[in-house]
């Protein structure tokens, strides 16, 4: 659905609730008449809407909750209206401009209950899976492995065992060399060497050193590598796991 004008969460007489910058509803209207004129009739001096009810107002000084990014050249005063006040401004506007934005209203109310809905009809297990994924694309992890993380972290606060999938989801199937990411002993296994020599040859390339008999990545090292959950014989931590593309393009140029 196009977005026509912005909905966000504000609190309105002590609630969350959906609003909208009742500037940006105006705008959309396209009124003749100046903001301060219509705002006035429209909202503060109409009996059926009550200040920290239907509407606040914020002085130009402070940032305006729905528009964060709102610098000068605002108004004194910015109102904000909760999504059920911004219907009523625009039905009773009666123009074709305040019909459509009425039914995008109802619309955008109508799919965030949805998504409210199901996400309560979801399982915490899910919730939690879903936000270790959400976390590992904000630090570019490639989505096989946040997967992956996603299965254990489940399995780990009690969620079913369902790591066995993992090979099964679409995006493990045709990965591609720059995102094939793998601990030092699988690392090993490509260049013929013992998990030991490994974790050695990462040290020779600056990728990692010790720090209390850990290995963790330098700064150099960090953006060739994720971090990663195991788990085995009931012990469970983390270690991690590399860019094989990298370190095979590093070790051949090296000679190391």
């Amino acid at each position: 659905m196009y977005e026509l004008i912005k909905v966000g969460k504000e609190t309105i007489g002590n609630e969350e609730v959906n609003a909208v910058d009742a500037r940006e509803l105006w705008k959309f209207l396209e009124s003749k008449q100046e903001f301060a004129h219509w705002i006035r009739k429209k909202v503060i001096s109409n009996l059926f809407f009550a200040q920290e009810a239907d509407w606040i107002v914020f002085d130009k000084s402070v940032n305006n909750p729905i528009n964060k990014g709102s610098q000068g050249g605002r108004p004194t005063k910015d109102y904000i209206l909760t999504l059920d006040t911004a219907k009523k401004v625009a039905m009773s506007e009666q123009t074709s401009k305040g019909n459509e934005v009425r039914e995008y209203f109802i619309e955008c109310e109508k799919q965030l209950k949805q998504v409210i809905q199901s996400q309560k009809q979801r399982p915490d297990w899910f919730i939690e899976g879903e936000a270790v994924k959400d976390f590992m694309a904000l630090v570019n992890t490639p989505e096989s492995i946040a997967n992956v993380e996603a299965l254990k972290h489940i399995y780990l606060i009690g969620g079913p065992d369902i790591r066995h999938i993992a090979g099964e989801l679409p995006s493990s199937q045709n990965i591609q060399d720059k995102d094939i990411m793998l601990e030092p002993t699988e690392l090993g296994r490509e260049f013929g060497v013992g998990a030991v020599k490994m974790n050695n040859l990462l040290d020779d390339l600056g990728f990692q050193k010790k720090e209390d008999k850990q290995w963790v990545p330098t700064q150099e090292g960090a953006q060739f590598c994720v971090r990663h959950l195991w788990s085995r014989a009931g012990k469970s931590g983390y270690n991690y796991k590399w860019n094989l593309n990298k370190v095979k393009e590093l070790l051949e140029t090296e000679d190391v």
